[in-house]
């Protein structure tokens, strides 16, 4: 019964807490975008705190030591919203390859642009991996992480997606290497599921990978795996 009652509360605590934060991020990234970055971090931390309080869902996160002090590229599980709201608490400062729909939403949406991600119509094709790359390169020049999910879209907590060839790409052309990260939060937080089930989330950020004397494909092939092989149960 608390899942089901926390489930329902959190969502309109939380999206109450992004409204407020996101008109203050609209207020303050003119003029410092390191400070509205850090409103993104606040309301990522009190998302978590409601998870914990309500919900009885925790996390933690295993190989933050493989995290690199140079940006490079992310290349991230995506099978719940929970990654995507909680990743800015374990990983690097970042600009987030996203679809281009969600800076459209009221209030919302103006607030992810100030926050500069690589918004991105995943109908485009080429055009969309020539702008992921194109615009990836200037945000690891000024010393962003930039995090892509490889399969474009959640998927079932069981079921691994086709990853696209962008990050692979990216982190060639950019002479950089990719840090994959995978995760079980699909277990707790289903997709288009809206009940939160209790427990510990648990997060394992992989040793780099270089992409050198590599075709994409194998690259790509290579990340893939690691997050396959290597997902918590």
């Amino acid at each position: 019964m608390k899942a089901f009652v926390g489930s329902l509360a959190f969502y309109p605590l939380a999206f109450l807490s992004g409204m407020i934060i996101a008109i203050l991020i609209i207020v303050i990234a003119p003029f410092s975008q390191n400070n509205a970055y850090k409103l993104g971090i606040y309301w990522a931390q009190f998302s978590m705190f409601l998870l914990k309080n309500l919900c009885d869902l925790d996390y933690e996160v295993e190989g933050a030591e493989n995290i690199p002090k140079s940006p490079c590229v992310i290349a991230i599980r995506h099978s719940s919203a929970w990654e995507a709201i909680a990743q800015v608490l374990f990983l690097p400062r970042q600009s987030w390859v996203m679809k281009r729909e969600l800076i459209y939403l009221p209030i919302f949406g103006l607030a992810w642009i100030l926050l500069k991600p690589i918004a991105i119509n995943r109908k485009a094709g080429k055009t969309a991996v020539s702008q992921v790359i194109e615009q990836g390169k200037e945000k690891i020049k000024k010393g962003m992480f930039v995090n892509i999910c490889p399969e474009g879209t959640r998927m079932p907590e069981d079921q691994i997606g086709r990853f696209g060839q962008s990050a692979a790409i990216l982190a060639q052309e950019a002479g950089v290497d990719i840090l994959p990260v995978t995760h079980n939060a699909g277990r707790f937080w289903k997709r288009r599921g809206v009940l939160k089930r209790p427990g510990k989330i648990k997060v394992i950020i992989g040793a780099p990978i270089s992409g050198n004397n590599k075709h994409y494909h194998e690259l790509t092939k290579e990340v893939k795996d690691w997050i396959s092989t290597n997902k918590p149960n």
